[in-house]
């Protein structure tokens, strides 16, 4: 196929959502993904970027990761993970190039791999409402590290980062706890099924609600709908921005006149 789609697997996962509303999901696609109520958090990026470092610099020094991971099995090395631009999978069947940015590639005695994710929150397992969306996201990495040759993936986990209370005793060893100020983490890990199947039935589904030329019905019940349409009429509206909003993330202040402006173009 010629024309190649291109999504992030954690996108392609949305899909996989039980509450799942193809209207909106074609309004994101149309406003470059970009909503004002859905930017990330970046004091977890920095957690997740400081959790990653300290793992993989156990394994450096010690030759397995810390003693907190061992359901995972026999870790005796990582590979730094690919930058999304070359970390993808392509699916031929539909012309779906699904990408993303893997948090641990652990490596196992065996010389198998692991595809871990870590989760700055409270372990949930299949009880989480991203349940779904994390089950797509690590199948297509497993995905992903197969089709760029980096080895069999053979265990696929999610790795929850849990902040302690006070009184609770702290799983991280002595010398992560020394400083002036420090929270301490429980780490829980959550095994996923292999599903590389529901990832190629996704790049399907994809590819028919891009094709799509009329907007789809939405979802009965979404509660997205509406603010997602807003913004949509204000994009189409607007003459003097690329991308709405996205433009001022970094300024609350601007991002809220810029906001209000393009409500108000929807009028």
């Amino acid at each position: 196929m010629d024309d190649i789609l291109t999504i992030s697997a954690k996108k392609l996962g949305w899909l996989a959502q039980p509450d799942f509303c193809e209207r909106c999901f074609y309004m994101k696609s149309h406003l470059n993904w970009k909503q004002p109520w859905a930017m990330a958090m970046p004091i977890y990026m920095t957690l997740d970027k400081l959790q990653k470092k300290f793992i993989t610099d156990v394994i450096d020094a010690t030759g397995k990761a810390p003693p907190w991971m061992s359901e995972l099995g026999d870790v005796v090395g990582h590979i730094e993970p690919p930058n999304y631009r070359q970390f993808f999978y392509i699916n031929s069947d539909h012309g779906v190039r699904v990408w993303g940015n893997a948090d641990l590639i652990p490596v196992m005695a065996d010389g198998s791999l692991a595809i871990v994710d870590l989760k700055t929150a409270k372990p949930k397992g299949n009880l989480d409402h991203l349940a779904s969306t994390y089950l797509v996201q690590q199948n297509a990495y497993a995905l992903a590290a197969e089709y760029q040759n980096l080895g069999k993936v053979k265990h696929l986990a999610l790795l929850y980062m849990t902040a302690m209370a006070d009184g609770e005793v702290s799983t991280a060893p002595a010398e992560g706890q020394a400083g002036n100020m420090v929270v301490p983490f429980a780490a829980t890990l959550h095994r996923l099924e292999f599903k590389p199947d529901l990832v190629d039935d996704l790049c399907g589904r994809f590819r028919e609600l891009s094709e799509r030329t009329e907007m789809p019905d939405a979802r009965e019940g979404c509660k997205d709908c509406h603010l997602t349409e807003q913004i949509h009429l204000a994009y189409a509206a607007s003459k003097d921005t690329a991308v709405p909003l996205a433009v001022a993330h970094r300024d609350h202040i601007s991002q809220r006149e810029l906001y209000a402006r393009h409500l108000g173009l929807a009028r």
